[in-house]
Protein backbone atom coordinates (compact mmCIF):
# COMPACT_ATOMS: atom_id res chain seq x y z
CA UNK A 1 0.00 0.00 0.00
CA UNK A 2 1.23 3.08 -1.13
CA UNK A 3 2.44 5.48 2.04
CA UNK A 4 2.78 8.88 -0.44
CA UNK A 5 0.20 11.49 1.32
CA UNK A 6 -3.46 11.84 0.36
CA UNK A 7 -5.17 15.55 -0.39
CA UNK A 8 -8.25 15.11 1.91
CA UNK A 9 -10.45 17.23 -1.15
CA UNK A 10 -9.63 14.19 -3.51
CA UNK A 11 -11.69 11.78 -1.64
CA UNK A 12 -14.74 13.99 -2.15
CA UNK A 13 -17.23 14.07 -5.52
CA UNK A 14 -16.07 16.74 -7.33
CA UNK A 15 -18.47 19.37 -7.48
CA UNK A 16 -18.51 22.27 -10.36
CA UNK A 17 -15.96 23.82 -11.90
CA UNK A 18 -14.65 26.75 -9.29
CA UNK A 19 -16.15 30.26 -9.82
CA UNK A 20 -14.89 32.84 -7.39
CA UNK A 21 -17.82 35.73 -8.83
CA UNK A 22 -20.74 32.29 -8.54
CA UNK A 23 -19.31 31.36 -4.61
CA UNK A 24 -20.06 34.83 -3.65
CA UNK A 25 -23.42 35.03 -5.05
CA UNK A 26 -23.97 31.57 -3.87
CA UNK A 27 -23.21 33.33 -0.41
CA UNK A 28 -25.68 36.54 -0.92
CA UNK A 29 -28.54 33.79 -2.20
CA UNK A 30 -28.28 31.75 0.91
CA UNK A 31 -27.67 34.59 3.27
CA UNK A 32 -31.21 35.70 1.63
CA UNK A 33 -32.99 32.73 1.66
CA UNK A 34 -31.84 32.07 5.81
CA UNK A 35 -33.44 36.12 6.26
CA UNK A 36 -36.40 34.28 4.94
CA UNK A 37 -36.43 31.20 6.75
CA UNK A 38 -35.35 32.85 10.30
CA UNK A 39 -38.59 35.70 9.49
CA UNK A 40 -40.67 32.94 9.26
CA UNK A 41 -39.82 31.27 12.30
CA UNK A 42 -40.14 34.22 14.65
CA UNK A 43 -43.50 34.72 12.86
CA UNK A 44 -44.21 31.22 14.43
CA UNK A 45 -43.11 31.62 18.00
CA UNK A 46 -44.94 34.60 17.82
CA UNK A 47 -48.03 33.09 16.52
CA UNK A 48 -47.50 30.27 19.43
CA UNK A 49 -47.02 32.58 22.22
CA UNK A 50 -48.97 35.47 21.33
CA UNK A 51 -50.12 37.34 24.15
CA UNK A 52 -53.05 39.23 22.83
CA UNK A 53 -54.92 39.40 19.48
CA UNK A 54 -54.57 42.81 19.26
CA UNK A 55 -54.09 45.14 15.01
CA UNK A 56 -50.83 46.42 17.00
CA UNK A 57 -49.16 42.69 17.73
CA UNK A 58 -50.55 41.27 14.58
CA UNK A 59 -48.78 44.43 12.28
CA UNK A 60 -45.54 43.23 13.67
CA UNK A 61 -46.21 39.66 12.68
CA UNK A 62 -47.40 41.16 9.03
CA UNK A 63 -43.73 43.17 8.37
CA UNK A 64 -42.42 40.50 9.46
CA UNK A 65 -43.84 38.19 7.19
CA UNK A 66 -43.28 41.20 4.34
CA UNK A 67 -39.80 40.81 4.98
CA UNK A 68 -39.48 36.50 4.70
CA UNK A 69 -41.03 37.08 1.26
CA UNK A 70 -38.86 40.09 0.74
CA UNK A 71 -35.71 38.22 1.16
CA UNK A 72 -37.56 34.96 -0.60
CA UNK A 73 -37.47 37.11 -3.30
CA UNK A 74 -33.65 38.50 -3.56
CA UNK A 75 -32.59 35.17 -3.14
CA UNK A 76 -34.43 34.26 -6.10
CA UNK A 77 -33.42 37.03 -8.05
CA UNK A 78 -29.52 36.22 -7.22
CA UNK A 79 -30.07 32.53 -7.83
CA UNK A 80 -31.64 33.43 -11.61
CA UNK A 81 -29.27 36.06 -12.51
CA UNK A 82 -27.44 35.83 -15.31
CA UNK A 83 -23.82 34.34 -15.47
CA UNK A 84 -22.70 37.66 -17.15
CA UNK A 85 -24.49 39.97 -14.44
CA UNK A 86 -21.90 40.45 -11.52
CA UNK A 87 -22.58 39.82 -7.86
CA UNK A 88 -22.63 43.91 -7.65
CA UNK A 89 -24.61 44.26 -10.31
CA UNK A 90 -27.55 41.66 -8.53
CA UNK A 91 -27.11 43.26 -5.44
CA UNK A 92 -27.90 46.55 -7.02
CA UNK A 93 -31.06 45.50 -8.92
CA UNK A 94 -32.36 44.16 -5.61
CA UNK A 95 -31.23 47.14 -3.81
CA UNK A 96 -33.17 49.38 -6.52
CA UNK A 97 -36.51 46.92 -5.90
CA UNK A 98 -36.39 48.21 -2.25
CA UNK A 99 -39.61 47.07 -0.45
CA UNK A 100 -41.95 46.37 -2.96
CA UNK A 101 -42.75 42.81 -3.21
CA UNK A 102 -44.95 43.97 -6.75
CA UNK A 103 -41.40 44.65 -8.21
CA UNK A 104 -39.40 42.06 -6.80
CA UNK A 105 -41.55 39.65 -7.43
CA UNK A 106 -41.96 40.61 -11.42
CA UNK A 107 -38.58 40.91 -11.23
CA UNK A 108 -38.09 36.86 -10.26
CA UNK A 109 -40.65 36.00 -13.14
CA UNK A 110 -38.78 37.92 -16.01
CA UNK A 111 -35.33 36.20 -15.11
CA UNK A 112 -37.67 32.51 -14.37
CA UNK A 113 -39.23 32.32 -17.90
CA UNK A 114 -38.49 28.70 -18.77
CA UNK A 115 -36.67 28.01 -15.89
CA UNK A 116 -38.41 27.53 -12.78
CA UNK A 117 -42.04 27.51 -11.97
CA UNK A 118 -43.50 30.15 -9.69
CA UNK A 119 -46.15 30.54 -7.05
CA UNK A 120 -49.91 29.49 -8.71
CA UNK A 121 -51.58 32.34 -9.46
CA UNK A 122 -54.17 32.09 -6.19
CA UNK A 123 -50.92 32.38 -4.04
CA UNK A 124 -49.38 35.31 -6.38
CA UNK A 125 -52.55 36.89 -5.84
CA UNK A 126 -52.27 36.71 -1.90
CA UNK A 127 -48.55 38.28 -2.01
CA UNK A 128 -49.74 41.10 -4.36
CA UNK A 129 -52.50 41.64 -1.67
CA UNK A 130 -50.12 41.81 1.30
CA UNK A 131 -47.97 44.35 -0.40
CA UNK A 132 -51.18 47.12 -0.22
CA UNK A 133 -49.96 48.62 2.74
CA UNK A 134 -46.80 47.60 3.19
CA UNK A 135 -43.60 48.16 6.22
CA UNK A 136 -44.74 51.13 7.16
CA UNK A 137 -47.52 49.80 9.69
CA UNK A 138 -46.09 48.13 12.03
CA UNK A 139 -47.01 51.10 14.73
CA UNK A 140 -49.92 51.03 16.25
CA UNK A 141 -50.56 54.76 15.84
CA UNK A 142 -50.07 54.69 12.44
CA UNK A 143 -53.05 51.46 12.51
CA UNK A 144 -54.98 53.44 14.53
CA UNK A 145 -55.42 56.13 12.31
CA UNK A 146 -55.65 54.66 8.87
CA UNK A 147 -58.24 52.04 10.89
CA UNK A 148 -60.59 55.15 11.70
CA UNK A 149 -60.22 56.16 8.03
CA UNK A 150 -62.54 53.27 7.58
CA UNK A 151 -66.23 52.49 7.67
CA UNK A 152 -67.59 50.45 10.62
CA UNK A 153 -68.80 48.33 8.31
CA UNK A 154 -65.65 47.69 6.56
CA UNK A 155 -63.74 47.14 9.97
CA UNK A 156 -66.47 44.78 11.11
CA UNK A 157 -66.65 42.43 8.32
CA UNK A 158 -62.61 43.28 7.59
CA UNK A 159 -62.81 44.72 3.99
CA UNK A 160 -61.04 47.89 4.01
CA UNK A 161 -57.33 47.97 2.61
CA UNK A 162 -55.90 47.79 6.26
CA UNK A 163 -58.71 45.74 8.16
CA UNK A 164 -58.70 43.26 5.39
CA UNK A 165 -54.56 42.51 5.72
CA UNK A 166 -54.11 43.15 9.55
CA UNK A 167 -56.30 40.23 11.37
CA UNK A 168 -55.47 36.33 11.89
CA UNK A 169 -57.17 34.45 8.72
CA UNK A 170 -54.90 36.50 6.45
CA UNK A 171 -51.72 36.58 8.29
CA UNK A 172 -51.85 32.77 8.91
CA UNK A 173 -52.94 32.55 4.92
CA UNK A 174 -49.44 34.37 4.07
CA UNK A 175 -47.15 32.53 6.57
CA UNK A 176 -48.28 28.87 5.05
CA UNK A 177 -47.82 30.18 1.76
CA UNK A 178 -44.61 32.00 2.45
CA UNK A 179 -43.04 28.68 3.20
CA UNK A 180 -43.56 27.45 -0.29
CA UNK A 181 -42.12 30.90 -1.53
CA UNK A 182 -38.84 29.80 0.86
CA UNK A 183 -38.81 26.87 -0.29
CA UNK A 184 -38.47 27.56 -4.31
CA UNK A 185 -35.77 29.95 -2.94
CA UNK A 186 -33.50 27.06 -1.32
CA UNK A 187 -34.62 25.07 -4.43
CA UNK A 188 -33.72 27.86 -7.02
CA UNK A 189 -30.44 28.19 -4.94
CA UNK A 190 -29.44 24.24 -5.32
CA UNK A 191 -30.37 24.42 -9.02
CA UNK A 192 -27.99 26.83 -9.63
CA UNK A 193 -25.17 26.62 -7.47
CA UNK A 194 -25.26 23.21 -6.76
CA UNK A 195 -24.51 21.01 -3.16
CA UNK A 196 -21.72 22.64 -1.46
CA UNK A 197 -18.53 21.41 -1.68
CA UNK A 198 -14.69 21.79 -0.03
CA UNK A 199 -12.83 24.29 -1.16
CA UNK A 200 -8.74 24.41 -1.24
CA UNK A 201 -6.68 27.49 1.02
CA UNK A 202 -6.10 29.05 -2.66
CA UNK A 203 -9.90 28.83 -3.29
CA UNK A 204 -10.56 30.18 0.08
CA UNK A 205 -8.15 33.06 -0.88
CA UNK A 206 -10.04 34.33 -4.08
CA UNK A 207 -13.21 34.46 -2.24
CA UNK A 208 -11.62 36.55 0.47
CA UNK A 209 -9.94 38.37 -2.34
CA UNK A 210 -13.29 38.46 -4.16
CA UNK A 211 -15.34 39.82 -1.21
CA UNK A 212 -13.04 42.61 -0.30
CA UNK A 213 -13.60 44.08 -3.98
CA UNK A 214 -17.48 43.59 -3.49
CA UNK A 215 -17.56 45.41 0.00
CA UNK A 216 -15.09 47.90 -1.99
CA UNK A 217 -17.91 49.14 -4.66
CA UNK A 218 -21.11 48.65 -2.75
CA UNK A 219 -19.97 48.37 1.05
CA UNK A 220 -22.08 52.04 0.91
CA UNK A 221 -25.42 50.24 0.35
CA UNK A 222 -24.78 47.36 2.08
Amino acid sequence: MSTASINPLTLLPKGRPFNVSQSLKRKMASSFAADANDFLWRVGILNSSRPHDTNSFFSKMYVDLLMSAECALKSLIVSLSPPNETPEDAYLKIRSLGHNLEKLYKEVERRAVNRLKLLKPAQRALLMDANTIGVGYRYDITIFFFLSRESRLDRAFQQGTVSRILNYDFIMALYNMLHELRDLADAAQLKRFGPLTALSMKQLGKIEEREDAFFAAVGHRL
